[in-house]
């Protein structure tokens, strides 16, 4: 039987590493702005959901996108007021 070895500084993972949970964190953790990666995919798969059945306007489509925006902004400056002492 043959022996394995190892370099020094390389470590060796025996098991192997499943996309979920911690493949799913990393996407997660993907950001555009302060807004995971998977919400924009819901929110693109919603409206197009939306514009496909006809039941929203192009307008429609904006304020979504617009409540959106001003969500993000609140949530920065949240995030850079300082907190109680």
């Amino acid at each position: 039987m043959a022996e394995m070895t190892t370099q020094p500084g390389i470590v060796q993972n025996p098991e192997p590493v499943h996309f979920w949970p911690a493949g799913w964190w990393k996407i997660v953790d993907m950001r555009i702005g302060v807004v995971p990666i998977p919400v924009y995919v819901v929110l693109i798969a919603l409206i197009g959901g939306f514009v496909a059945t006809e039941e929203v306007t192009s307008e429609e489509v904006v304020e979504i996108l617009e409540m959106l925006n001003k969500i993000g902004i609140e949530v920065i400056e949240s995030e850079e007021a300082p907190g109680p002492t």
